[in-house]
């Protein structure tokens, strides 16, 4: 039973550990290289696809991201999935190794550290639309999934003086976030020094590229003016021939955290390593032996021998031996009278002579026998190991003295 409550306490935590904590994304949300909706991101995807650029789906957290290459993050406001600290300690060691981070729209994703952040406009804020497509997007985007009226605005931004936006024209953003730069050195991409909407920042021997706004890679603005070239030019200038990553895990898809993943991130690895072994060796410490027995259980012992055994050595728990030796040599001589019809004797010596005056010579002898193994067992100063000896002795005489045989 003790078993059973120790598997019945343990099932559940097991259940809790494996459970999932983060909801699973839907392959529409905004932003998502999946989706094909006006707000998706599938068309970049495949844009950089047919162009060679091996672009790669990241469907779980930052802790095991290659070396080099790009990271994509897009967003529109904070990630559905907030980046945990160990994952923020492994990103930032990852730019420093040669990684770059491009950051487009989503904010609280760059590491601390890091003197880079994007700040949400304030309410209101729109512009002129731009106008013109070189590039045809056509099968990507629903225009019905959202009405186009019901999206801000798109903002003209002027381009910077990076050798990326050389040849290029403006850039259309909606409601693209300021973006901040506490460091000096860092390069223009979009805006002016007063207001930029884009920047490049050398960190370690990787970079961070900060954009206010992924509006403009989206399906349904990426075929507008430049844009595809701005992001190719991007990626070709800092992958270093590794690949692009686009960041779907903290939108809300693939695979979620399970309760174990999130302890890590907190730090707590090391204490719950050292709870499940402590639940492990409770288990094991309640559980049985499966399988055959290492070695033949010996045959099962006579009821009687086992019963006399068992009263023997409740009698050798008792402080007088030799008051529970009397007792059981009385309780001997009442079965054997019981057993041939006598009333209880006064003694031994009295219950032998009445044996042997009805003709059963056999159990007289018996009766006589345990009255000599009584006086020798006294004469002996007997212990406790000896009673269980005098028990078995007396039984096997009261057995044959109720045999209950006549002589003539």
């Amino acid at each position: 039973m003790r078993r059973r409550i120790a598997w019945l306490l343990v099932l559940p935590l097991l259940a809790v550990l494996t459970w999932s904590v983060a909801r699973r994304g839907r392959y529409t949300v905004p932003f998502s290289t999946w989706s094909t909706s006006a707000e998706g991101a599938k068309a970049l995807f495949t844009f950089l696809e047919e162009t060679g650029r091996s672009p790669a789906r990241w469907t779980q957290d930052l802790g095991r991201l290659p070396a080099g290459g790009v990271l994509v993050a897009m967003g529109d406001g904070t990630p559905e999935r907030r980046l945990a600290r160990r994952e923020r300690d492994v990103l930032a060691r990852w730019i420093d190794a040669g990684g770059t981070l491009v950051v487009l729209g989503v904010q609280r994703y760059v590491p601390r550290g890091i003197s880079v952040a994007l700040v949400a406009p304030e309410p209101g804020e729109s512009a002129k639309p731009a106008g013109g497509s070189p590039i045809d997007f056509s099968d990507f985007g629903d225009a019905t999934e959202r009405d186009e009226d019901e999206r801000p605005k798109p903002e003209t931004v002027a381009v910077g003086d990076h050798p990326a936006m050389r040849g290029l024209g403006a850039v259309s953003l909606r409601r693209p976030a300021d973006v901040k730069v506490d460091e000096p050195g860092f390069e223009l991409l979009l805006g002016d020094l007063k207001s930029p909407r884009g920047i490049v920042l050398a960190h370690g021997r990787g970079h961070v590229v900060a954009i206010g706004s992924a509006s403009f890679v989206t399906n349904s603005d990426l075929g507008e003016g430049d844009h595809a070239p701005f992001f190719a030019r991007l990626v070709d200038r800092y992958r270093r021939g590794g690949r692009v990553f686009f960041d779907e895990y903290h939108l809300g898809m693939g695979r979620g955290r399970s309760v174990v993943s999130y302890l890590r991130a907190r730090g707590l690895g090391p204490p719950l390593v050292q709870f499940l072994l402590v639940v492990a060796l409770l288990l094991l410490r309640a559980s049985t032996r499966f399988g055959a027995p290492a070695a033949p259980l010996p045959p099962p012992p006579d009821d009687m021998a086992t019963y006399v055994e068992g009263m023997g050595r409740i009698y050798a728990r008792a402080d007088d031996v030799a008051a529970s030796m009397e007792r059981i040599a009385k309780d001997a001589l009442a079965r054997i009278a019981a057993r041939h019809g006598l009333p209880p004797p006064a003694g031994g010596a009295a219950l032998a002579e009445s044996l042997r005056r009805s003709g059963r010579a056999t159990a007289a002898e018996a009766v006589d026998a345990i009255e000599a193994r009584h006086a020798a067992a006294l004469r002996g100063r007997p212990g406790r190991t000896a009673l269980v000896g005098f028990t078995r002795d007396v039984d096997a005489l009261a057995m044959r003295a109720s045999e209950n045989r006549r002589t003539s």
